[in-house]
Formats: structure tokens, sequence, C-alpha cells
């Protein structure tokens, strides 16, 4: 094992790997979700963890993350300590995935950073936090603790949209299709020109398509379209809910499609 120094952020080793990135949904507090399922995203090659904590509000996503969370409320696990359990975890050794804190609005950042949880994770993907009133002293916080914020480009996005995530740093995540998260058919092709437009106006860290993508072949069509890599959800909670091996599959294949 390699030991990362506290001060080492995961995203500085990604950015030497001249591969499409694989970012993998795990939810944090879901009972049923718990144990070897980080080591089976590990060893099937994912880059990124998205490390879910649970909102009673879960509107950008489908039936299959939505459960995820309800069973989250009814467990007795603490989403924080359990977020930061899996990021300790990863920091152990160098080649295990970043691990970014993906929340909603309603987020608890006070404990986040009270619990130590900056100290440890790689990124945060918060939803809506342009418009929350602690918006100037979560950038400031996460800026002293070198966590990578998270961007968030909707599918229909504005110039507002572009201008926040031009000072993100890691990843920036595009929505692929409108609605909420869930298996789609096919890739919207308009996203070949969006990638484009997103990487024209200025956005130079490494875009992501997620929302819909959920089989090895839809990955690779996602970066033929230009992307830099995918953010796979409902599809990986289904495959979790079927235990480590099926995870590690799904993401093996992934790996194997998209190339090491």
């Amino acid at each position: 094992m390699m030991p990362y120094q506290s001060q080492d952020n995961r995203f500085n080793a990604l950015q030497t790997k001249a591969r499409p990135l694989i970012a993998c949904y795990l939810p944090v507090a879901d009972p049923l979700m718990q144990g070897d399922l980080k080591e089976a995203y590990w060893d099937g090659g994912a880059d990124i963890l998205e490390l879910g904590v649970p909102t009673p509000n879960p509107f950008l996503d489908g039936p299959d993350v939505a459960d995820t969370m309800q069973r989250s409320f009814a467990g007795s696990i603490d989403p924080v300590l359990s977020l930061l359990e899996i990021a300790n975890w990863s920091r152990s050794d160098v080649d295990r995935p970043a691990s970014v804190c993906m929340a909603y609005p309603d987020l608890d950042f006070e404990k986040l950073s009270v619990y130590g949880a900056l100290e440890k994770i790689d990124g945060l993907l918060l939803l809506g936090l342009k418009d929350r009133p602690d918006c100037k002293d979560i950038l400031e916080a996460l800026a002293i603790s070198d966590v990578r914020c998270i961007g968030f480009v909707p599918s229909d996005y504005s110039d507002i949209d572009l201008g926040l995530a031009r000072s993100c740093g890691g990843y920036v995540m595009l929505q692929a299709a409108p609605g909420a998260t869930g298996p789609r058919t096919n890739v919207d092709k308009a996203n070949q020109r969006k990638i484009a437009e997103l990487k024209s106006e200025g956005i130079t860290c490494p875009i992501l398509l997620g929302f819909g993508i959920s089989t090895p072949e839809q990955a690779r069509e996602a970066c033929d379209l230009g992307a830099d890599g995918v953010v796979i959800g409902s599809a990986c909670v289904r495959l979790a809910l079927q235990g480590p091996s099926a995870v590690r599959d799904f993401v093996g294949s992934l790996r194997q499609i998209l190339g090491d």
C-alpha cells in the first residue's frame, strides 16, 4: 500500500491518468449497501465514488436512488460517519478511488466540517450551492482544506451555470438527459454539441456525462461524443442490491470498454 499524506487530494493523481474517468454512485447510509461494496467498485476500476448523502426531497433522483434514501432514513446509520469511513478507506491507498460527497441543498455542512470530513474527502458536489446563504463560507472552507468543488451543469444550462462551472475543480457533471436519474435507452447526441460548447466556454476540468447512462456501450458512446468520462448512478444502485460481485463485474465491463 502507498498511503496518502493528509494534504493530498486524489484528483491530483487522476490528472496523470490518460483514460476516461468512471464515477460511480454509492449511498452512504443505506443499510443494504454496506460492507465490501467500496472494494468492489475499486476492484472493477472506478476512479471516483460519489458518496450520496440522503435527503427527504431528492428532486433530481428517480426511484432507484430515492429508495436508497428512504432506507437510510429508516435505518440507524449516521450518513456523515459512514461517509467519513469510506473517505478514510479511500485515503489509505493511492490507487483507491477519489471520494466525493454528493448532496442536496439541505446538507448540514457544519456537521461535515466538525466531524473532520473536509480533511478526508476529495470533492464536494453540492446541488444549489450558489443559492445557500453560506455559499461563500463553504467555498472558502473547501479551498482551505483542498477539497475540489465539483460542478453540476443541467441539460438546459444557462450562462450562470457555465460561469459557476468554470471555477470548479476535479470534474463537472453534465446532465445528459432532462428529468430525474434513471436508465435511458440511448444517449442524446445533442450532448456532443453541449460538451464542445462547455469546453469552448473555458471549462478546463474533465466533463463527465451523467443521468441515464447505464450500460458499457452507452458509456463508450458518451466518450465518443467528447465526454471525459461518465457518472453511473441508478445502474450501480440496482447492481449493488445484488451484491459486490455484480458491482465488480459491471464496473469492470465499463473499464474494459473505456480502456485503461
